[in-house]
């Protein structure tokens, strides 16, 4: 990787990059390294974020329960053909 020292910066932009940074839990340098990347689009995609806050939910329906939730989604499924002719 290549160094860039930036001169000659207002004291308040250099602020408003720390307080920037210090919330989002990154360095300076990586702060502003994904600030020019994404000015130049050079992101190659953006992460993908795997939420969990979910997770205790999986496995609890019964089978009788699932038989009986994925019923009802199934009959909102069902197209009705004359609202399309």
């Amino acid at each position: 990787m290549e160094t860039l020292i930036i001169r000659e910066m207002e004291p308040s932009l250099v602020e408003e990059l720390k307080k920037a940074a210090e919330q989002e839990g990154k360095s300076m340098d990586r702060f502003l390294a994904e600030i020019i990347e994404r000015y130049l689009n050079m992101r190659k995609r953006e992460e993908v974020r795997t939420y969990h806050d979910m997770d205790h939910l999986f496995g609890t329906w019964s089978e009788e329960e699932f038989s009986e939730i994925q019923g009802k989604i199934d009959s909102e499924r069902n197209i009705d053909r004359e609202l399309w002719e």
